[in-house]
């Protein structure tokens, strides 16, 4: 999927797939990217917890350029596409809750998506999905 990237790294994937494609390849990938100029420091420290290696829609089509690609374009993805992710995640969080409230491990995965979720409602605005197109040079 054009998500998985996420799982290596976003410069690591884009150089590791690169050899896999033809010299007329494409590669479609999304990748989680600061759209703001001035993200909130509650944001960026969050971020940096949870994903250091997050950047700038600029940073990251540099490194695709890097990495052996002609960058053949990018867009944001919309914000409903987070909304539509994480309304009913919140709804599955409380039943979840419901359902394991003694299990320690349940407890600390309940609060990482709260905490994640917290993040979204406040900060969302700063930070999203980018979809980056590139072509093998």
């Amino acid at each position: 999927s054009e998500g998985a990237i996420y799982n290596i790294g976003f410069e690591q994937g884009l150089k590791r797939w690169r050899r896999l494609l033809r010299d007329t390849g494409c590669i479609a990938v999304t990748e989680l990217t600061w759209i703001s100029d001035t993200p909130s420091q509650q944001a960026i420290e969050f971020w940096r917890e949870e994903y250091p290696a997050m950047s700038t829609i600029e940073q990251n089509l540099a490194t695709m350029q890097s990495a052996g690609y002609e960058v053949a374009g990018h867009f944001i993805l919309l914000a409903d596409d987070w909304r539509n992710f994480y309304e009913p995640l919140e709804q599955r969080i409380s039943l979840f809750h419901e359902q394991h409230r003694e299990n320690p491990i349940a407890r600390t995965i309940i609060e990482s998506h709260r905490r994640e979720l917290a993040m979204w409602k406040q900060y969302g605005d700063s930070y999203g999905y980018v979809f980056y197109l590139g072509r093998a040079k």
